[in-house]
């Protein structure tokens, strides 16, 4: 309905208050501001921030980001074979050939990167902040292999650089660079390839290549390590940072939620924001929605509301004629004796029905039992409507296709011994009723 409340409807929708979103926004460009290093005005407008708790904003200072630098004289060689060249044309490199394999890793106990040097035998893993990404990780390897390089002294060399990372090796072969870890890295290039011919290949990654497999182990070995360096070891890149922010936005949004007055029935059904739950919910058909978001918010055609709005006089339950009709009286608590007894008795019949079927045909699967049994059922002709089940309830004409070669008569005239009905049957049964009722709607 039109009074649903909109707090309720945001939280259903995944959709933050506006104020909160305009706070995250104002977030973002503050962050911005601090990356470009705009001193004149990130003072003021970068002071949003200080809503991020200590840790998240002491990282969030720490940024990767910078205004772009361009460069157009490059001294050494990017090149990206692809998986079938490798197969068909793998390249040899001659024995004076200096040849390095990088590579970075993450995982749930941190970030790592590792370099091997096929000729020198070489074995270099370092542990990064956790907060890190896996390209700054690929990045930092290949850094790693110049800084060995070059305090090796290494001149007048073919010196190869082998990594599986494309990202990381078109960042360094682009002209405009928009990262401080990247622009050191090619500083570090130029220097090293003023003096040897260097050149950066991508190998494909996970191919069973040897030295890559080593890199990738050296490097999965940096992650696992403890991380000793002085912090900050590289600012955080831009993803992590909205990372940053968007939690903080969620976590506000379920707070202002939680602390909102009203919305009662709502916060009950819907205790915090859910992004799955919307998604699904969002599956449904427009007619489905508006039915599930009035259950859900109160706000529907039963007679308490209804009463509220000044329609009816009258907020008595219709079914039970004793409480309240309210959205969570029919959903969680509605109780009437005259209709409980025909449940149960339909449960009785379709639990008598599956025992039948079970003692009769030897079907050892409960599961299969119950669902011949519903069906079997739904399937029957009423004696005086001369209809089915599921052509009275459900409109449903269709059958589904359940093995047919089990005649009902035989059912019922069974004399089987009467067996127990367990939890784990009877949950069975339940879910053989959904899919009988539900499953093709």
């Amino acid at each position: 309905m039109r009074t649903a409340p909109t707090a309720a409807l945001e939280v259903i929708t995944d959709l933050p208050p506006l104020h909160l979103l305009l706070k995250k926004e104002a977030m973002v460009n503050g962050y911005r501001l601090i990356a470009e290093d705009n001193s004149n005005s990130k003072i003021i407008h970068s002071d949003i921030l200080t809503e991020l708790n200590r840790e998240e904003l002491l990282k969030i200072s720490l940024v990767d980001n910078c205004l772009p630098r361009y460069y157009f004289t490059q001294n050494y060689k990017v090149t990206f074979p692809s998986r079938h060249e490798w197969e068909q044309n793998r390249p040899i490199f001659n024995s004076e050939s200096h040849v390095w394999y990088t590579d970075g890793s993450k995982t749930n106990e941190g970030v790592g990167a590792g370099v091997f040097g096929m000729n020198t035998k070489t074995y270099l893993h370092q542990s990064m902040d956790s907060f890190n990404s896996v390209f700054q990780a690929e990045i930092f390897a290949i850094e790693l292999c110049l800084r060995e390089n070059l305090n090796r002294a290494v001149i007048n060399k073919k010196i190869y650089i082998l990594s599986d990372s494309k990202a990381a090796l078109q960042a360094l072969r682009s002209n405009e660079v928009t990262s401080k870890l990247v622009w050191d890295c090619i500083q570090l290039l130029h220097q090293l390839a003023s003096t040897n011919r260097v050149q950066l290949i991508r190998i494909p990654g996970h191919s069973g290549h040897v030295g890559n497999e080593i890199a990738d182990t050296l490097a999965r070995k940096g992650s696992a390590s403890t991380f000793m360096m002085p912090r900050p070891f590289c600012g955080i890149p831009t993803s992590t940072a909205k990372h940053y922010i968007n939690k903080w936005l969620r976590d506000m949004a379920n707070h202002y939620w939680t602390h909102t007055e009203g919305n009662r029935q709502a916060k009950k059904f819907i205790p915090n924001i859910s992004h799955a739950r919307t998604k699904q919910l969002l599956t449904l058909n427009r007619s489905q929605i508006r039915i599930t978001t009035g259950f859900l918010t109160g706000h529907c055609s039963v007679k308490k509301h209804l009463k509220t709005m000044g329609i009816t006089q009258d907020d008595t339950c219709r079914m039970c004629n004793e409480d309240e009709e309210t959205a969570e009286h029919i959903l969680c608590h509605f109780s009437h004796s005259t209709t409980n007894g025909q449940v149960e008795r339909t449960h009785s019949t379709l639990i008598e029905i599956t025992r039948c079927i079970k003692a009769e045909y030897n079907i050892i699967d409960d599961k299969q039992a119950v669902l011949e049994a519903a069906h079997k059922y739904n399937e029957t002709v009423h004696s005086v409507t001369g209809l089915k089940p599921q052509e009275v309830l459900f409109n449903k004409k269709k059958e589904i296709k359940i093995n047919n070669n089990i005649p009902m008569q035989h059912i019922i005239k069974s004399t089987a011994p009467q067996q127990e009905m367990t939890l784990e049957k009877g949950l069975a049964l339940l879910q053989a009723i959904h899919f009988e009722r539900w499953g093709e709607l």
